[in-house]
């Protein structure tokens, strides 16, 4: 049985199944570095742009302007109590809705995995992986949801 294969991506530059498996994974890797590397120039530029502004507003004695908003820039303790101050849910809540989100998951692959037929073993218990760290959350939410209500 002969494949034609030559409508695939990359088939056409003679390349083995191999050397196809290690060039995907590093084009990928150089890829995220790139965007890494654009993203820590842009936010140093911005940085920069801004210290030229409060320069010239301070020689001509105007109030500084406001910091911007990036991420790593800026009063690291400042902005965490923002964020507290914005986000009033107790933490717990979010451990209780990942724990629901983990457990439908698992039971949801766990039925749909034990379908498969033909393998040594039933599949669906790959679902217990994501079913067990929900239990966890939960029991996190629980634990969490406790203590902070008997910490005054």
């Amino acid at each position: 049985m002969d494949l034609n294969l030559s409508h695939l991506p990359l088939a056409n530059l003679g390349l083995e199944p191999w050397m196809i498996s290690i060039v995907v994974p590093v084009v990928g890797l150089v890829f995220a570095g790139v965007i890494i590397v654009t993203t820590f120039y842009f936010k140093h530029r911005e940085r920069e742009l801004w210290h030229q502004t409060a320069r010239v507003a301070l020689e001509k004695g105007q109030p500084l302007p406001v910091l911007p908003d990036s991420a790593g820039f800026g009063d690291a303790a400042a902005a965490v109590k923002a964020a507290t101050a914005a986000n009033n849910q107790p933490r717990w809540r979010g451990y209780l809705i990942g724990g629901l989100i983990n457990l439908a998951v698992g039971a949801g692959l766990f039925v749909s995995l034990s379908q498969i037929s033909g393998a040594s073993f039933n599949v669906g218990y790959f679902g217990c992986i994501p079913g067990f760290i929900g239990i966890a959350l939960l029991l996190g939410a629980v634990i969490e949801a406790f203590a902070s209500r008997h910490k005054s």
